[in-house]
């Protein structure tokens, strides 16, 4: 009986399968909705039993992307993610080969990043173990878990490390392996039962059957902690009775078959209920060789009619029938039988050379198959790269000749405009002293109101600064008739925003730009006042570390930078000295195209995971706001809270 071979590998499926449910309408209406690229990536994030069911809808769509992409764009990033989808595709169809050399090929030409990097080789490592080609899956793993620590995305990292080692027959490593991914992820009851299960297979195939059934035992233990009522019953009953099969199989092979006979039965049930037909017809041929043992020879025939009784397509597959064969021969020798025995026997032997020659040959002709798909790949790429130099050369002798065509052309226009001119130019001295005067005339009109409108944007900065003024006094007179701290504090926030904003335009209508201002002055005039703002704050020293040289900054970044200050001067005040007052700095400084802004304290630091959830207006402004220059912001502990914001000038 070979069950047990299987018995991780559909463990794994179940976990990780059990509840996948695609809502095929809403993606398609989403995908429908969305650009190309978003449509793109939608697609290559999806596992292969969901794209399974959406490609035929999608295919067309997929297609037209596709040729768009390699003709009219250079996006590495956009053919990296169809070559994901080609691969996804291949393994649908079965086609492992050739989803390797597509993958190759992705990531020798089409990734630029990390992320992309593992996620290409995550899932070349699943197509080589489709092949059987352990060795690389297992050399593939190693590289992957090298470069996981550099990943910035959620990613699963495949098929495990001591499923690899299993394949390739490397047991003591298996468990090795196995316990050190357990120790790194969950130890919930669930996870404990897997990894006992899971040595247990191990175990099973070193024949340390003791040992097996050691593990097999504290699996089961840990299920029965497990409260039923919290979980999916369909899926304990299937994980309980096919740890109790893999149990089953150990007592087989220590001749414990009384013992088996009871698990078989239930991995039967469950198996058939479940819809594992694989694993039934394992459990059955698992009956027929412990009633044959037992000598009960009747039983054991019963079984083995039931494969045949049975109509089900997995008990027909070529390897399931030499497994027939094979126990029909055994069945027909002990009882006797010895044509029938013989006849099964060579059935038995002529379906399996069938089946091993098959296998050797699929392996062989995907093995050249990659290969060929690869050599053919790097033959087009080197046309394509030729192709491409060909056409680049052309364009450039093409554009030569445009140039000098149109230089000549320019050259007849310009004689003939030159020669029109002097023809003219008399006729038109007249003309055009007139029109001087009119333009004379104009300037006189623009330059007046142009004075006029200097005026009344300065008349608008001074109302707005007064009216924002008045609104700041109602606020501080509404503060002093509160005595809720709480909406006093709220008030004085406002209050202070509200300061910033009069500040900028006290400074533009002071001054001869209205549409600039200069940053350290403003910086430094609204870092006093904020401080100043606050009566029990005398004792807090404000440094500010400002440039000499004038650093213009238009009103749109001007206002959002004042209103960051103050939300961050602020909190220092409110937050970083429970216990005393002390110092606060402010760097400002700007180099041709970047600004940079730094102010630090030195009290008790930030609290940063609750800073990155918090949900409070004064860290939503400051996201918005940074948001609205393109600024970059960050807070950092270092002696204190340390906050910079760099942003373009």
């Amino acid at each position: 009986m070979k069950k047990y071979i299987l018995t991780y590998f559909l463990l794994l499926f179940v976990s990780f399968n059990v509840f996948a449910d695609l809502d095929k309408e809403a993606f398609l209406k989403k995908f429908k909705s969305v650009d190309y690229k978003e449509k793109v990536r939608m697609v290559a994030n999806l596992d292969f039993n969901d794209l399974e069911i959406v490609y035929p809808q999608i295919k067309d769509t997929l297609d037209r992307i596709k040729k768009m992409v390699y003709t009219q764009t250079e996006s590495n990033e956009a053919k990296f993610l169809l070559d994901i989808i080609d691969a996804n595709v291949s393994v649908i169809e079965g086609r492992f080969a050739q989803c390797v050399s597509i993958l190759n090929s992705a990531l020798q030409y089409h990734c630029d990043n990390i992320n992309d990097s593992l996620k290409g080789l995550v899932l070349l490592k699943e197509c080589y173990l489709k092949i059987s080609d352990y060795t690389k899956a297992l050399e593939i793993h190693k590289i992957i878990e090298k470069n996981w620590s550099r990943k910035s995305i959620a990613l699963g990292i495949g098929t495990a490390k001591s499923n690899i080692y299993g394949n390739i027959g490397i047991y003591k490593y298996a468990i090795a392996e196995r316990i050190k991914e357990y120790e790194s992820g969950s130890h919930d009851h669930w996870e404990t039962a897997r990894l006992h299960n899971d040595i247990g297979v191990f175990y099973n195939k070193m024949n340390k059957l003791d040992s097996a059934e050691f593990h097999f035992k504290l699996a089961l233990k840990e299920l029965e902690q497990i409260d039923k009522k919290t979980v999916d019953l369909s899926y304990y009953d299937f994980f309980q009775s096919l740890i109790k099969s893999n149990l089953a199989v150990g007592y087989i092979k220590n001749k414990k078959y009384k013992e088996a006979i009871p698990y078989l039965l239930i991995d039967v049930r469950n198996s058939l209920k479940n819809k594992e037909f694989e694993s039934a017809f394992n459990a059955y041929l698992g009956l027929v060789e412990v009633f044959i043992n037992l000598k009960n020879f009747s039983l054991a025939k019963k079984y083995l009619d039931t494969l045949d009784i049975l109509d089900i397509n997995e008990f027909r597959y070529p390897k399931n029938i030499a497994k027939k064969y094979y126990w029909q021969s055994v069945y027909y020798e002990k009882i006797g039988e010895i044509n029938q025995a013989l006849s099964y026997l060579k059935k038995y032997i002529k379906l399996s050379d069938s089946i091993r020659e098959i296998e050797k040959e699929l392996q062989t002709i995907n093995t050249e198959i990659a290969f060929n798909v690869q050599q053919k790949d790097n033959a087009l790429k080197e046309k394509n790269t030729a192709l491409s130099i060909l056409k680049i050369q052309q364009e450039k002798n093409n554009t030569v000749k445009t140039y000098l065509v149109i230089f000549i052309i320019i050259l007849l226009i310009a004689g003939f405009i030159l020669f029109k001119y002097y023809r003219d130019v008399q006729k038109h001295s007249e003309e055009l002293e007139e029109q001087n005067q009119i333009i004379q005339q104009q300037n006189q009109i623009i330059q007046k109101s142009l004075q006029e409108k200097e005026m009344l944007i300065k008349e608008i900065h001074h109302r707005v600064k007064n009216n924002l003024q008045i609104i700041n006094s109602i606020i501080r007179l509404q503060m002093s008739k509160e005595n809720n701290e709480k909406l006093q504090l709220l008030l004085s926030e406002i209050s202070t925003r509200i300061q910033s904003i009069a500040l900028t335009h006290q400074m533009l209508y002071k001054k001869d730009s209205f549409l600039e201002i200069n940053a350290p002055e403003y910086i430094q005039h609204l870092c006093k006042q904020i401080v100043n703002a606050f009566s029990d704050s005398n004792s807090i020293e404000l440094k500010c570390n400002l440039p000499d040289q004038t650093h213009s900054l238009s009103l749109d970044i001007a206002i959002p930078l004042g209103l960051i200050c103050s939300e961050v001067i602020t909190n220092a005040i409110k937050y970083a000295f429970p216990n005393k007052r002390d110092t606060i700095n402010v760097e400002f400084n700007c180099d041709e195209t970047n600004c940079h802004l730094i102010i630090r304290d030195n009290g008790i630091g930030i609290d940063l995971e609750k800073t990155k959830k918090s949900d409070s207006l004064g860290m939503e402004l400051i996201k918005l706001l940074s948001e609205q220059i393109e600024a970059e912001y960050s807070f950092r502990n270092e002696n204190g809270t340390v906050f910079e914001l760099k942003f373009k000038k």
